[in-house]
């Protein structure tokens, strides 16, 4: 039992510290962290920096549709881990999120493999964000593959929820 309490306790640590990348607040790129921009070029993968400093990519699918995805520059710490957020909208809306679409996304938590769904809550809008975090010093592969995870699960779900290709 106390295992599961710690795990519960983990878990809610790593959904508190996720948070923290929707306050982030700036208008430089030069918060930018090399290092994510160094491992992406080791995988040829073109990107953007947005004003915030996170970094922002297109994956393409063979079907013509494609994915935003961002990698946050800010940081989150546990203990001596340091954590970068992965992550892509897959809806945004300004009625709010249905019941079903929330019962949709937590159901879908439990079939994914790697990274969650979260609804994030901004003026007007709620959003539907998959999200993976990944250690902030990790290799590009490592980086690749939580892109290409994030960007599948996100548009997959935006496919399903939408219908056309938003993002």
């Amino acid at each position: 039992m106390k295992i599961l309490t710690k795990l519960l306790l983990v878990l809610c640590v790593f959904a508190s510290a996720s948070t923290v990348m929707w306050a982030q607040v700036g208008s430089s790129a030069s918060k930018a962290d090399a290092r994510v921009g160094m491992l992406l070029d080791a995988i040829n993968m073109n990107y953007t920096i947005d004003s915030d400093g996170d970094y922002k990519v297109t994956v393409g699918f063979e079907d013509d549709r494609s994915q935003l995805v961002f990698i946050n520059s800010r940081t989150n710490t546990l203990g001596n881990l340091d954590i970068r957020v992965v992550w892509s909208i897959a809806l945004i809306s300004e009625d709010g999120l249905t019941k079903e679409q929330m019962h949709r996304l937590l159901t879908d938590n439990a079939q994914v493999k790697y990274g969650s769904w979260q609804i994030v809550v901004v003026p007007g809008r709620e959003m539907a964000v998959f999200s993976a975090q990944i250690a902030a010093d990790t290799d590009s592969e490592s980086l690749h593959n939580a892109i290409r995870a994030v960007s599948m699960i996100a548009d997959e779900m935006e496919k399903e929820f939408v219908g056309t290709d938003d993002r």
